[in-house]
């Protein structure tokens, strides 16, 4: 089976749902993935997203000759010219840019269809950068967050409505992060989804050895008396104030305990943290086997496209065996993981409270893993492709 892959990013760090669903399906059909230059790679790097790689990437997207090549990871790159709104929109206002976005991407899809001739067409980016051929061919969508409807003009709501409902009516299948993330959607625009929940490469957590965490304690100086307790992800999902307060608490309350804290984040100058700012995959999954204690590190109640996602290190935490002490977010209180606690407030001696309970009594049970397997990329990628193959 041929599959023609749209993702929802093209990241050069490589961990997005999106990515991870492409590389686990390569290994049942043979995959097609269109790639461009995508200008979110800089934050991943822990560089500036300027203006002028904007143009840059923008540019080297939409004058890319269409050719096809042998992937390093898996299947095939298409490359193709691809217009990404995102630059352009400062200059000509973000929903006039989508719409040229599409239908400049829409006549490249149909240049690359005509050339690979696949069985099907997947939308990992839920037609947000490519709308559907609709060329009598089955296609089918994924959408890995809800739509960020906050970000679309009051005057354009109304049209972007009826975007996004004609394009996923024409899915055989609709795939969504989560039960919370098709509840919020189908709040706004009438079609069918399917949840699949985010995932994490159980195996590569499984492979970390010994040797590597202690040359991760070494590189950033943990003492190996030291409970780590971490956090991993970007500014956005990061509460400067809050951690200020809890990193203070946690100083007398939990004087073994060091805060890990990696991410494109502001560094705050405590003796009881280290920023390792952003880490390679490799690294973070060393974080991840290293750690004694996960946080999410900002209430996201107030922010729907955040609460209603489901958080890539959750899953990685429950892959090493890790409990998580967090903000509420749906999909996590819904489940009820036996791993994870929930506080749905500011208060840092609560905090500290659960965290000291993790940290001298937690252990995880046999039981745990059988709740979680179901997360594992592998089996959602198996998952996924025999619902495609049906």
């Amino acid at each position: 089976m041929k599959i023609l892959y749209i993702p929802a990013d093209n990241i050069s760090a490589n961990f997005s749902r999106s990515y991870h669903i492409a590389k686990n399906l390569s290994t049942h059909c043979e995959l097609y993935r269109i790639v461009w230059a995508d200008n979110r790679s800089a934050f991943w790097k822990g560089k500036n997203v300027s203006s002028l790689n904007g143009l840059r990437c923008f540019l080297k997207s939409l004058f890319q000759k269409t050719r096809i090549v042998q992937s390093n990871d898996f299947g095939f790159e298409v490359y193709t010219s691809v217009f990404i709104s995102a630059f352009i929109g400062r200059l000509v206002g973000k929903y006039r840019a989508l719409i040229w976005m599409r239908r400049h991407n829409l006549k490249s899809l149909k240049k690359v269809y005509d050339k690979i001739q696949p069985d099907l067409i997947f939308h990992a980016d839920g037609y947000y950068f490519f709308p559907a051929l609709q060329n009598n061919i089955p296609e089918y969508a994924d959408l890995q967050d809800d739509i960020n409807w906050n970000n679309i003009p009051a005057g354009n709501l109304t049209d972007a409505r009826r975007y996004y409902t004609d394009q996923f009516r024409v899915s055989r299948i609709n795939f969504i992060v989560s039960e919370s993330a098709k509840k919020s959607v189908t709040e706004h625009i009438t079609a069918s989804f399917e949840p699949i929940s985010n995932g994490a490469d159980f195996a590569a957590i499984a492979q970390i050895t010994s040797s590597q965490k202690e040359a991760f304690r070494k590189k950033y100086r943990i003492a190996g008396n030291k409970k780590i307790a971490s956090y991993i992800g970007g500014a956005h999902k990061f509460d400067l104030k809050f951690t200020e307060k809890l990193l203070d608490q946690a100083a007398r309350d939990l004087p073994d305990l060091l805060f890990v804290l990696a991410g494109n984040i502001p560094v705050i100058n405590k003796p009881n943290a280290v920023f390792t700012g952003i880490l390679p995959n490799e690294e973070a999954n060393v974080l991840y086997a290293v750690s004694d204690l996960g946080l999410t590190l900002k209430n996201t109640a107030d922010n729907d496209f955040i609460y209603n996602s489901v958080p890539l290190k959750f899953v990685q935490y429950a892959a090493a065996r890790k409990p998580i002490v967090t903000f509420p977010v749906k999909w996590s209180v819904d489940a009820g993981f036996p791993n994870i606690v929930h506080i749905n407030n500011e208060d840092v001696e609560t905090w500290t409270r659960e965290m000291k309970l993790f940290l001298e009594n937690f252990e995880w049970k046999t039981d745990y893993d059988l709740i979680w397997e179901k997360y594992d990329w592998k089996n959602i990628g198996k998952t996924i492709f025999d619902k495609l193959k049906k």
